[in-house]
């Protein structure tokens, strides 16, 4: 963002690492003319693995779907290399770079028999959500995904942000710059409230029982 311009004011909106890229000095001093609402991914993943190997005994092997061009993606890849081993698990990347790829790219899977998948974020992922999804369902495979709508449409789970809240908290940013505010005086806010999703529906449906106390942990429980 910050080659494009350091003049206009930005505001971001679902950044991993606003300071390790490089659009901000620090959360409370912003120190450019970007700011805005950073998703903390970063600091989520190890949670999203961590529910992930709770629904089944023996989850050891991960694959984690990623797209090398997108820079939240290889933060995301590089932050669950680092914390799988403390779990217990290992992380298996598996390469997307174009919607053509996914045909080779369901096939290696096939081939690499993971214990269970977790999707990131890129938009790429977002678009071929549906095959995605379908595709853990034909394996019988445990999925989550840092959206919430992932198990609302048919993922196993989700651990994400209220969106919501940050779209709304966008926007106040916006009001506030078009009313003089300067970027570099408006703090970036982490978001403090997430949803997890479980759907009940996927669980049957590939064969698994969840503990009721597991699943009592959850936001949403679709049945």
């Amino acid at each position: 963002m910050r080659e494009k311009t350091d003049t206009i004011p930005i505001v971001m909106i679902s950044v991993p690492d606003p300071i390790g890229l490089g659009y901000i000095e620090s959360f409370a001093r912003p120190g450019g003319n970007i700011t805005g609402v950073s998703n903390q991914f970063g600091d989520t993943m190890g949670k999203v693995l961590q529910l992930l190997t709770e629904v089944r005994p023996g989850i050891s092997r991960v694959g984690f779907f990623w797209v090398p061009d997108n820079p939240a993606s290889r933060f995301n890849k590089v932050g669950l290399e680092a914390i799988a081993p403390q779990l217990g698990v290992t992380i298996e990347p598996i390469e997307v770079k174009a919607s053509e790829d996914f045909d080779a790219t369901f096939a290696a899977v096939v081939r690499s028999r993971p214990d269970a998948l977790l999707m990131g974020s890129p938009p790429l992922f977002m678009v071929h959500r549906t095959e995605i999804i379908a595709f853990a369902l034909d394996h019988r495979l445990p999925a989550i995904g840092n959206f919430t709508w992932w198990a609302r449409d048919g993922l196993l789970m989700s651990y994400a942000p209220d969106w919501v809240h940050m779209w709304r908290r966008m926007a106040d940013y916006v009001d506030r710059i078009l009313k003089g505010a300067k970027p570099t005086d408006l703090p970036v806010e982490q978001p403090t409230k997430f949803e997890f999703v479980i759907n009940l529906r996927t669980a049957r449906a590939i064969g698994l029982e969840l503990p009721p106390m597991f699943v009592a942990r959850a936001d949403e429980v679709i049945e």
